[in-house]
């Protein structure tokens, strides 16, 4: 019954929408005076049109040097709807179930595991709320622009909300500044698992054709509470062995009152400076329009006497100094203030309550030299040389056995890297960037990194071919949380740690509506968390204690993968469908699933011609497998312990959504796993952390110009 009401409700609003899009067409058919009751004059939305004037475009930046990279606006109606799921819009991420909680992607080629020049790992699960450099959209506007998008689900006892303003505005036609905030908050559908996220990032650009510069700062706060995991998952998948069913909020978890909070804040700065020469150019339209006006009031004989070429100038860059720098100053702290005994293996110190905490800080600047692209016709490829210190701070706390006395302990590092790059980034056909690096601590002279891609663009029929490569080789030295970890329920040094070879190849094709992928990776002495566990018995339940440690896989571990995605259109009808094949060489140091599937069917119509309308379901699945576990110690995902096993997996997820768009206003209504009743109860996809129930979700995103 709550699933037909549901599905009646996201009729019912459609066919509200159609009467609301009817009567607003009707308004703008009728007479002048006819309006006037209800709408502004055809004077007033021309002085508002005349005062106000309406555009904007956007861009990213590659965060090493700070190149433009031209990007759409983020006002697409398609895909709305998913925008906010923690497991991204196409349910690539295993997660513990709330909004906002720790999440790692299934397919391993999405997944960072780089180490060199980001050694800070507990920001890696909680990368769907936190702002990239490469992520934040800098802005050039010709009026102030706001955009206001909130979403919401459940009550206020179990729901999530979050809402995210963003706000930007040009200053003169060069420089432009912004902020953005943003606020989540999920209180969780199962006990002791809440969410809240607050950031706050200020953003400015200047782009002149010497002298360019791109800044922002952003702060984080993060407050969430660990749960452990509900303490059987029989309470879902077998609830007829318990006398009593349980709803969600009320199904026994495994930890209360831990509580882990983050402040990550990040201060980033690249601008540059270029020497060159100015070149002249004829300007052909205003040359022959120069003409035609002298042709009316001399005569034509006399005009082509008289006139002249009208010559514009043009900066050419051809040396440019680049200056990068970041700032990251972080911590991590985790609060326990009840005894969890019955959940951890390992304490470290006395006393029930722990208070760790962690410091983070790194610094890194880089100087660059560069030789342009294209700055002579012959001259084809640009060149780059760069230079690099980062300084890196970690502070971790420390005891004197046997005692309850607590002190710090401190580890400084300093890294220098020295590197070039070549590119070709000008022209339709044909793209390429090679960059080669080497890395070192003074002591450790291995560390080196060697990338590349290029394109190939060729135009066919009415659209363009694209295939792309890209290659990586490098030899990193793991983080400094795989060396080193103290903390209450986690501990250990690991100093003597080989470093990490990697090697990736892969390929992409890409024609009008289809889409494949295809990448191999070798990695040699793979490092990972693994969990580990003790046999208990806890309130007549057969359970066990937790804990983690760092494991390294001397051998070569192989991973490939292939993925096909496929658009049909016929008419209003639309089926997107994106297919994931995965192989690892040993699944007990790097597990993945099989097939990872999304497919979306829905339609695409307007409705009185000026309401945009998609209206479909989409459905997410993987093949089971053993997914990786996630250990609240140290709060990043592992190997789950051999003994203690289980598969997730073989579910769908079925969400049924209607998606709106009218003018410069997104909304959609969904219900989200819809399917849940429908089937069996295995809807976990990482190990004892259920996924949600059913809800209802809205969402609404306003762009305002002023």
């Amino acid at each position: 019954m709550k699933k037909r009401y549901i599905l009646t409700i996201l009729v019912s609003c459609i066919g509200w929408l159609q009467i609301c899009a009817q009567s607003f067409l009707s308004n703008m058919n009728n007479t002048q005076e006819e309006r006037k009751s209800s709408w502004r004059t055809d004077e007033d939305t021309v002085a508002e049109k005349e005062n106000v004037p309406i555009g904007y475009y956007v861009w990213h930046i590659e965060p090493r040097f700070g190149d433009v990279k031209p990007c759409e606006i983020d006002t697409m109606p398609h895909h709305f709807q998913n925008n906010n799921f923690t497991i991204g819009p196409t349910g690539h991420y295993n997660t513990l179930g709330n909004m906002g909680s720790p999440r790692l992607s299934r397919l391993y080629f999405e997944r960072n595991e780089r180490m060199t020049h980001d050694g800070f790992l507990y920001d890696r699960p909680l990368d769907f709320f936190l702002l990239a450099p490469d992520e934040l959209f800098f802005t050039n506007t010709k009026s102030p622009v706001t955009n206001l998008t909130y979403n919401t689900c459940g009550n206020k006892t179990d729901g999530e909300d979050r809402i995210k303003a963003l706000f930007s505005t040009n200053v003169n036609k060069r420089l432009g500044i912004g902020f953005v905030l943003d606020y989540l908050y999920g209180r969780g559908y199962y006990s002791n698992q809440s969410t809240a996220y607050f950031n706050g990032t200020l953003f400015g650009s200047y782009r002149g054709e010497r002298y360019s510069l791109h800044t922002y700062y952003t702060g984080n706060y993060l407050k969430l509470n660990e749960n452990g995991g509900i303490e059987s998952d029989r309470y879902l998948t077998r609830p007829e062995s318990f006398p009593t069913k349980y709803g969600p909020g009320d199904m026994p978890t495994r930890l209360a009152k831990m509580r882990r909070d983050m402040g990550i804040n990040t201060f980033y700065l690249t601008h540059r400076y270029s020497l060159g020469y100015e070149q002249w150019y004829e300007d052909s339209a205003a040359t022959a329009a120069n003409l035609k006006h002298l042709e009316m009031t001399l005569g034509a004989d006399s005009a082509r006497k008289v006139a002249k070429p009208i010559e514009l100038s043009r900066f050419i860059p051809v040396a440019s100094f680049i200056h990068t720098m970041k700032l990251d100053h972080n911590y991590h702290r985790i609060n326990i203030h009840q005894d969890n005994s019955d959940f951890f293996s390992n304490f470290y110190w006395p006393g029930d309550s722990t208070r760790d905490k962690i410091n983070y800080m790194r610094l890194s600047n880089q100087l660059a030299l560069e030789m342009n692209e294209g700055f002579k016709p012959w001259l084809k490829t640009g060149l780059r040389l760069f230079a690099q210190h980062e300084l890196e701070k970690v502070e971790m706390p420390d005891t004197i056995a046997l005692t309850s006395l607590r002190s710090r302990r401190k580890f400084v590092t300093n890294y220098f890297t020295v590197g070039a790059q070549l590119y070709k980034h000008e022209g339709r056909t044909f793209h390429y960037n090679l960059l080669g690096e080497l890395t070192t601590t003074g002591k450790d002279w291995g560390i080196f990194n060697v990338e590349g891609s290029a394109d190939l663009n060729v135009k066919l029929r009415r659209d363009t071919m694209r295939l792309s490569l890209y290659g990586r080789v490098a030899n990193e030295r793991p983080s400094i949380f795989y060396r080193h970890m103290q903390t209450q329920h986690a501990w250990w040094d690991n100093p003597d740690l080989n470093n990490l070879f990697t090697t990736r190849i892969g390929a992409q094709f890409k024609y009008h509506n289809t889409r494949l992928d295809v990448s191999l990776a070798s990695i040699q002495n793979y490092t990972y968390f693994a969990s580990t566990a003790t046999a208990a018995t806890i309130d007549d339940l057969d359970t066990y204690r937790h804990g983690v440690e760092v494991r390294q896989y001397g051998r070569n571990l192989q991973v490939a993968s292939a993925t096909l995605g496929q658009d049909f259109a016929w008419g209003i009808f639309h089926w997107d469908t994106e297919l994931t094949f995965q192989a690892s060489s040993n699944q007990n140091v790097l597990p993945l699933p099989l097939l990872s599937a999304y497919s979306n069917a829905y339609l695409k119509f307007r409705i009185a011609k000026v309401l945009g309308v998609e209206f479909g379901a989409d459905v997410r699945y993987f093949t089971s497998y053993y997914a990786p576990d996630y250990s609240p110690e140290i709060g990043q995902f592992s190997t789950q312990a051999h003994d203690f096993r289980v598969k997730t997996g073989n579910y769908p997820f079925v969400n049924v959504y209607a998606n709106l768009h009218l003018k410069s206003c997104r909304f959609y209504i969904m219900c989200q796993h819809v399917n849940e009743g429908f089937s069996n109860k295995h809807y976990f996809m990482t190990p004892h952390y259920p996924m949600n129930p059913m809800t209802f979700n809205f969402g609404i995103s306003w762009t305002f110009y002023n």
